[in-house]
This record gives C-alpha cells, structure tokens and sequence, in this order.
C-alpha cells in the first residue's frame, strides 16, 4: 500500500503540528552516518514516495504460556531488485536526508492502525506495539513533541504503544533524554530500553529513568547455553530490572534451552525466531486469537 494511504488522517496531522514544533525549537542537525553499499542517493525517497516500505512484526510472548501479548514493529523495505532489506541498507540514508522523521511517523500510523484494527481481539491488559525510536529521531525534541501530540489524535489508548531507545541514544545526552522520557510518559506511552546489559556501567543512570521495561540483549541470550558467566549476567540484569519495577524482554531467543532458563529466572516476555519471525502484518494478525 502507497504511503499517501491516510484513513486516518495521521501524516497530514503529524506534518502540521512538526512544522508549528520547529518554529519553537532549534533544529538538531543528524549524526553523519555511514554510506550504504547498495543504495544509490535519492532511492530511499523515491521508494517511500512508491510505498515499498513495509512494517513487519515480530511477536512477544509471555515466557508462562507463550501466549502474544504484542510486538515488535520492524521496517523492512520491498526493493524491486534486492527483495527484502533490513534497516542497515537504508536507515543511515534516511537519518542523513531527514526523511526518518517522516518515515518515523508513518510506521507509527501503520502501528495505530494495526492496534485498532485488532482491538477486540486484545485481551491481555499488557498488550503494546513497540516501535523503534533512532538516536537522530530521539535527538529531535520537536519531532517527539509533534510525534505525540499526532498520536493522542487518533484516541487510541496510548498503552498500546510503547517507545524503544537504545542505551547509546539516552546516554549521550542524559538530561534531555530524562527530560523527553518524562514527556513521553505524560501521554500514557511505555518506553523500553533496548539492548540492555551492553552499556552494564550506565544501570545506575538508566535507574533513574522513568523506563517500563528493558530488553536483554541477544548477545547475551545467545550464549546461554555455552556460558555461566552470561547465563549469571543474564539473571543479574533479570533481577535487577525486577528490583527496579521494570518489566524484563528477552531478545534473540532461538532455542528451547534458552526459553526454559529464562523462565526459570523469572523473565516476564520472550521474543526471537523460536517463537516467530518478523512477518508482514497479514501474517502477523493471522497469528493472534480468533475473535
């Protein structure tokens, strides 16, 4: 589907209330980022303006039942050559032309849509969507501003939602990032930290954070079965974020064993190719209950 699909009117909203946020705000010019070896300048925008872009979805499941309980929305473009390309083909042309904001804020519709497309077959109060948030997006104060206030206008629930950092995107610059976390939060949408347990030094500042939850890093669950020093990390940061009122998400689950010794250290939510792939949203949503 072509980007300039608006049912619910989102862009239209999203590019006004950014172009009143800049006027209040200096721009912050992107990290200069490296260049693609495939992409050609100029073919990101051209395939945004043909709409093959696509979000696809990977489940998170509860580590008791793995029952899903939401996801992880992930950009994935449909080139005409190549096939499916994963971010590190065409994120860093996006961050450097700027058009990331603009694509930032059509997955977020895209997510919207899905959440109330699919709102009565939510059951489970935890239910959200996570979308992925870059350092340049996050460096942005008026693109987050203009980013929420566009979302409160769809009068979805905002739970639904949850915001993903990096570690590195909130540590660079810690009192703005405490400063926009706190906006966040003022509209009812969750932030989770990715990659967690990679930046271990940072724990002390990211408790003081208003975090809903915390991804351990694949890295990590990765060589759980060949590694007690990891398998003893893994169930450090566990309890530490558990300690903290932070829900625990485990990335890069691939295995059976790997499953079992999270649940055993208490991990609420799981997520990796042994419980799914990511998949276009039609696969996706064939996935979840029946109503």
């Amino acid at each position: 589907m072509a980007k300039n699909s608006d049912e619910l009117g989102f862009t239209s909203v999203f590019r006004t209330l950014l172009k009143s946020e800049q006027e209040e705000a200096p721009h912050v010019d992107p990290t200069e980022p490296h260049a693609s070896p495939l992409i050609i300048p100029g073919d990101v925008e051209r395939a945004f303006e043909n709409g093959e872009f696509r979000v696809y979805y990977q489940p998170k499941v509860l580590a008791t039942t793995a029952e899903i309980v939401g996801a992880e929305a992930l950009l994935r473009w449909q080139h005409p050559e190549f096939g499916v390309l994963t971010p590190n083909y065409f994120i860093p042309g996006m961050e450097k032309s700027g058009l990331i904001h603009e694509v930032g804020a059509w997955v977020l519709r895209r997510v919207s849509e899905l959440n109330l497309a699919i709102s009565s077959r939510i059951t489970n109060p935890s239910w959200n969507i996570a979308v992925n948030v870059s350092p340049v997006q996050f460096g942005n104060p008026a693109y987050l501003r203009a980013l929420l206030r566009a979302a409160k206008s769809l009068n979805l629930p905002n739970q639904l939602l949850e915001i993903e950092l990096t570690e590195t995107a909130v540590l660079e610059s810690f009192n703005q990032a405490a400063e926009l976390m706190a906006l966040i939060r003022e509209y009812g949408v969750t932030i989770a930290i990715d990659d967690f347990g990679v930046g271990f030094n940072s724990i002390s500042h990211l408790a003081r954070l208003p975090i809903s939850a915390v991804k351990i890093d694949a890295s990590f669950v990765g060589r759980l079965e060949h590694s007690e020093v990891d398998r003893k990390i893994v169930s450090a940061l566990i309890r530490l974020s558990h300690d903290l009122g932070m829900k625990t998400v485990a990335e890069g689950v691939e295995t059976m064993p790997q499953a079992q010794f999270l649940l055993e250290q208490n991990c609420q939510l799981l997520q990796g190719f042994f419980f799914g792939r990511p998949v276009p949203q039609e696969e996706f949503v064939a996935k979840l209950p029946a109503i």
